[in-house]
């Protein structure tokens, strides 16, 4: 196999890879469904030209005008297929600065929306004129600042930004003074591009081996300063970085050159270019030609560009569809556009199957197509607990697609990638009727962020989207309640990684306000104590990390209440207390200055006894009486020692006195008790009474003396 064509299969198998990188590697939003969809990015490029005078020996047929000129060509079918869909996201922009010792604009970055601009902007390239030999120098420092300033200048927030170097050499021919500030602006310049997110990709026409080791360097400089992805190519056997992928390309042929730049196209397309072999002799078209068979069986194909090389001049061309007719090369459906050592033909909304190009003569020209899809992704997450749904909808210019374009896909599946490190897992997605989507589900071993990128793919078609989704540990925010002066024990582990039986939490630091509310410690095994050291609310934060490495911050509320548990030891102490002088106050206030006489009478015959107040404070003249009773009186006297009490009772009695009678019962035996006084106490005259035995005590209070 020739080195060009090894070459080219590399660039074909990279840029299908790079594809997937560029379609919209965008972010979702965690836990609730999420859409994100992928298309054709628009950029503002850059495309900085060689024109010093080596460039006449180096690039004698103009090599890096023409491929330049294809390059904008293709970029038209961008503003086509943006136009058909109706979006309203814009198209890319292409500016062109020529340079040798000093840089040049030839114009400002140009939307490709029309036919017209598109010929304004390649007449503007194929009017560049080359030094004359041997006069002038190259101070790539300048170009490449140039280039970055245009691209400040052309800063709108939607486009991303390019540049596309091309020269034959390397900064020299200039003096010391000039070196050294050539290199001062290429720093200022990579520094430039790397603030703007700028790739820069270098071509180095390496005719009759003019870029030696110098070059290579510099070059390698230039492009690996800024490179932000995975890199477009494979670095060749003299790569001075010992980059595993690079954005620059040091040839001598023009169809490794066309290569690259269809490679750059198929990367912003997201599409992956192919070399299309000749059949031989025999096809559709007249006899003695030359034809290719350009499969385009793949769903999803907006338009085909079809690329043909050639060192010379290319002759007549003719193009048939799947069922055997010729298409009108100048209609509608196909665009044609010739250019030195090129013709591009762009096929609009081709029929699935395969076509067939005629090329005129017995010629083997070198034919390459590159697919553009219109296709786009929208995928939606629902994360519940560890596990999450995935929906997948493919559309095609931006219309849902029924079951048959699924189908026809050859792969769907999704790749969930620990954001923490580790290795991820590969499902497959499959079309649900139900959903009209391609639906899947995952599970996580423990939480964490995770990097979840479906892809789909086709013969000649790939397309990624991707989301990060966060699987929390499982818990809410805390909210709980503790007592004044209490404190209560808070389990973050057994609250916050539920299901997650692999995963430990440490805690290291809480920080709460306001601080004087409550106080917060941690111990082992993710348990925080809150105690409150005052009535009132407290919002709090935990520091923790789980033994997967990953922080977490948890955050909290706390109310601190009155707690009656708390206080119930002094409220018992004061109610005692309170019992107790309460018992005091009553044993003063019951205690009655004087002497009590009690009679006891039992038919004829009474005993009577004098006896001092008791000191007691719970007494009742019936204790007293019974403990001063005779159990040896008789029954009679009784009427006499009624009356007696009768008498009492009214010589007792006044204004400021009342007395009251109460009879209580208990079994046989009744007692009637009178009690004088305002309050009812017991300040005189009690009488105790046994029907059945005939027995009648009598008590006579006899007051102190004044």
């Amino acid at each position: 196999m020739k080195k060009r064509d090894t070459v080219r299969l590399a660039l074909t198998a990279l840029a299908a890879a790079l594809c997937l990188a560029w379609s919209g590697l965008g972010w979702g939003t965690p836990c609730a469904a999420a859409a994100e969809s992928t298309g054709s990015q628009p950029y503002n490029i850059a495309l900085l030209i060689d024109k010093s005078g080596s460039m006449n020996a180096t690039d004698p047929e103009r090599l890096a005008v023409s491929a330049a000129g294809m390059f904008v060509n293709s970029l038209y079918a961008e503003s086509m297929m943006t136009q058909a869909a109706g979006r309203d996201g814009g198209c890319s922009r292409v500016g062109v600065i020529s340079f040798s010792a000093e840089a040049q604009t030839e114009t400002i970055p140009v939307e490709l929306t029309t036919e017209a601009e598109v010929a304004f902007l390649t007449g503007e390239i194929d009017a560049i004129t080359y030094d004359k030999v041997n006069t002038g120098a190259t101070d790539l420092g300048r170009a490449v600042l140039s280039g970055t300033e245009m691209l400040q200048n052309a800063q709108d927030g939607v486009r991303k930004n390019m540049i596309i170097l091309f020269t034959d050499g390397y900064t020299d021919a200039l003096s010391a003074q000039g070196m050294e500030r050539s290199a001062a602006m290429m720093a200022e310049g990579l520094e430039a591009a790397r603030q703007l997110d700028c790739e820069i990709y270098v071509v180095g026409l390496n005719y009759q081996g003019r870029i030696n080791d110098q070059g290579r360097a510099e070059i390698w400089n230039i492009a690996n300063s800024t490179q932000s992805g995975e890199g477009l190519l494979l670095p060749d056997s003299n790569d001075a970085g010992g980059a595993s992928r690079v954005n620059y390309l040091i040839t001598d042929s023009r169809q490794e050159v066309s290569d690259f730049y269809n490679a750059i196209f198929g990367m912003m397309m997201g599409s992956a270019g192919t070399d299309v072999p000749p059949t031989g002799p025999s096809g559709p078209g007249p006899e003695g030609w030359t034809y290719y068979d350009v499969d385009l069986t793949s769903p999803g194909i907006f338009c085909a560009n079809i690329y043909i090389i050639s060192d010379g001049d290319i002759g007549g061309l003719g193009l048939w569809d799947p069922s055997g007719g010729q298409v009108d090369l100048s209609g509608s459906s196909v665009r044609l556009v010739r250019g030195n050592g090129y013709a591009l033909m762009t096929i609009m909304t081709p029929a699935e199957g395969v076509w067939t190009l005629g090329t005129e003569g017995p010629v083997s020209y070198d034919v390459t197509l590159v697919p553009v899809t219109g296709i786009t992704l929208e995928m939606e997450s629902q994360i519940q607990g560890g596990s999450a749904a995935l929906r997948v909808t493919v559309l095609y210019m931006d219309q849902p697609q029924d079951e048959a374009f699924y189908a026809a896909l050859s792969g769907a599946s999704c790749t969930v990638t620990p954001e923490a490190g580790g290795e991820g897992q590969t499902i497959a997605l499959a079309y649900s009727e139900e959903a009209g989507a391609l639906v899947g589900t995952f599970t996580v071993p423990a939480p964490g962020r995770y990097r979840a990128e479906a892809s789909v793919t086709a013969a000649q078609m790939a397309r990624t989207t991707a989301q990060t989704l966060e699987f929390t540990m499982g818990g809410e925010p805390i909210q709980v309640s503790v007592g004044h002066r209490a404190s209560v024990d808070v389990d973050l582990a057994e609250r916050f990684l539920a299901g997650w039986d692999n995963v430990t939490l440490t805690v290291e630091s809480a920080a709460w306000t306001p601080e004087e509310v409550l106080d917060i410690t941690h111990g082992e095994g993710g348990v925080i104590t809150v105690r409150g050291l005052q009535t009132g609310e407290a919002a709090f934060t935990v520091h923790a990390v789980d033994s997967l490495g990953q922080v977490w911050d948890i955050p909290g509320t706390v109310e601190v209440t009155f707690s009656l548990l708390v206080w119930l030891p002094l409220i018992l102490a004061a109610l005692a207390a309170l019992i107790a002088a309460a018992l005091l106050l009553r044993q003063r206030t019951l205690r009655l200055p004087g002497d009590f006489t009690v009679t006891c009478a039992c038919g004829d015959g009474y005993s009577v006894e004098t006896i001092a107040p008791p000191r007691g404070s719970s007494f009742t003249l019936y204790t007293l009486i019974m403990n001063s009773l005779d159990p040896g009186s008789g029954s009679m006297g009784m009427q006499r020692i009624v009356q007696a009490v009768k008498e009492a009772r009214g010589a007792l009695s006044s204004g400021s006195n009342r007395i009251r009678m109460v009879t209580r019962t208990s079994g046989r035996r009744k007692y009637r008790t009178y009690r004088l006084g305002r309050d009812s106490r017991a300040l005189g005259g009690e009488v105790f009474r046994d029907d059945e035995r005939g027995l009648t005590i009598e008590v006579e209070w006899i007051p102190l003396e004044d």
